[in-house]
């Protein structure tokens, strides 16, 4: 499965919706909060190439999703 944050807004103009995989982050129960574990540029390069029109139920869109971020799909399998 995969979620969604958004970054921006307010006083960067306008938002842009990033899908990443569950994968990609880690629970941290001390802080009550996931944390990424991507890096800034990754993560800038991910805004550019991302829409905002992410189709959460097509599979090839999670697959390259998953691919991007070198984290296994949830169905198994690259």
């Amino acid at each position: 499965m995969s979620y969604a944050i958004e970054l921006g807004g307010f006083l960067a103009w306008v938002p842009v919706l990033l899908p990443l995989p569950w994968a990609a982050s880690d629970l941290q129960h001390q802080v009550e909060a996931y944390q990424l574990d991507i890096d800034d540029d990754e993560l800038t390069r991910a805004v550019v190439s991302c829409d905002k029109d992410f189709d959460w139920g097509d599979r090839s869109q999670e697959t390259e999703l998953h691919r991007y971020y070198g984290t296994p799909p949830y169905w198994g399998g690259f």
